[in-house]
């Protein structure tokens, strides 16, 4: 079992909040800012005739979506005085690293769980659904099967392991948790955020739940660095695990009957960690007097402990 806990909850709640730079960070301008993107990417496809299926244009195209948030990020933070180190926080003790990432493990063989939790269904209801959005969706492969060439591979290693943690957390933990915790409070934040965050990925149920524990170990840590580096290694690690799965089977799609006979893995990471998730969620669920913190002060082994087992009774 693994936990997080606040050794010193007063000590954090204590810290001066500000809330003013929030009041410059929107998520409905975000939204907007988003829309504005997308209409900029529509008017240059049309007039350079670009096509979205070619693997590297589509690269680009996911590539600059992730960007242009930040860039809305980096003019509201210029607005208000606020440095980027400010905002993502110092670096926390270095002792809490294997715990972390014992943490995004669990977490990782949650989702693959979840993953069959949702599509197994669907396989049988609207199977070229699941052939197109889940089974033909490889960093390996093309849709048509072809094997993708080592610099396009190279490429999405980068933006999947690099920059889309790095991006989706300042936006989905350090914009749009902070931002509803402070007008509704923390529980809320943490909720609405996470629907948020796994309703955009093929694994809403795990994404969900991927966005409670990187809410909760940036609330304890006080450090975006923290969420960033548990979402690298969550994606690299998948990223490796289905290089090991294309290395084994070949440039394969696999089809609806493969996915199926296989589900039996999916059982196995549920039956593994739902017990641990249900405890998860139960011990970190924020109290009424729990705060989300925006702070540049140092995090240290003193302020925040996460522990590999439930505390004594």
């Amino acid at each position: 079992m693994i936990c997080v806990q606040a050794t010193t909850l007063e000590k954090m709640n204590s810290v001066n909040y500000s809330v003013s730079i929030f009041d410059q960070l929107r998520v409905r301008s975000l939204v907007l800012w988003f829309v504005f993107g997308l209409v900029i990417v529509i008017v240059a496809a049309s007039i350079l005739t670009l096509d979205f299926g070619d693997p590297l244009e589509e690269l680009l195209l996911f590539g600059f979506m992730t960007i242009w948030p930040l860039f809305w990020l980096w003019l509201k933070l210029n607005k208000v005085g606020v440095t980027w180190r400010a905002f993502i926080g110092r670096l926390p003790n270095q002792r809490s690293w294997i715990r972390w990432i014992i943490i995004t493990m669990g977490v990782l063989v949650f989702s693959i769980g979840c993953i069959f939790l949702l599509w197994y269904p669907l396989s049988f209801v609207s199977p070229r659904l699941v052939e197109s959005l889940l089974l033909s969706e490889s960093p390996y492969l093309f849709n048509d099967g072809t094997p993708t060439p080592f610099p396009l591979l190279a490429i999405e290693f980068i933006y999947v392991i690099i920059l889309a943690p790095f991006a989706e957390e300042l936006i989905f933990r350090g914009i749009v948790l902070q931002r509803w915790a402070t007008k509704w409070g923390i529980r809320k934040g943490i909720v609405l955020s996470s629907l948020v965050f796994g309703i955009l990925h093929l694994d809403p149920i795990g994404g969900v739940f991927f966005g409670f524990v990187m809410a909760i170990l940036y609330i304890r840590s006080r450090t975006l660095l923290v969420p960033i580096f548990c979402h690298a290694v969550n994606n690299a690690v998948a990223y490796f695990l289905e290089g090991i799965d294309f290395w084994i089977t070949g440039p394969i799609v696999p089809s609806i009957d493969e996915f199926r006979s296989v589900v039996w893995i999916g059982v196995v990471c549920l039956v593994l960690t739902v017990p641990w998730a249900i405890f998860f969620v139960a011990r970190n669920w924020p109290g009424e007097e729990s705060q989300i913190i925006y702070s540049p002060e140092p995090v240290t082994a003193q302020d925040v402990e996460i522990v590999a087992r439930p505390p004594r009774q």
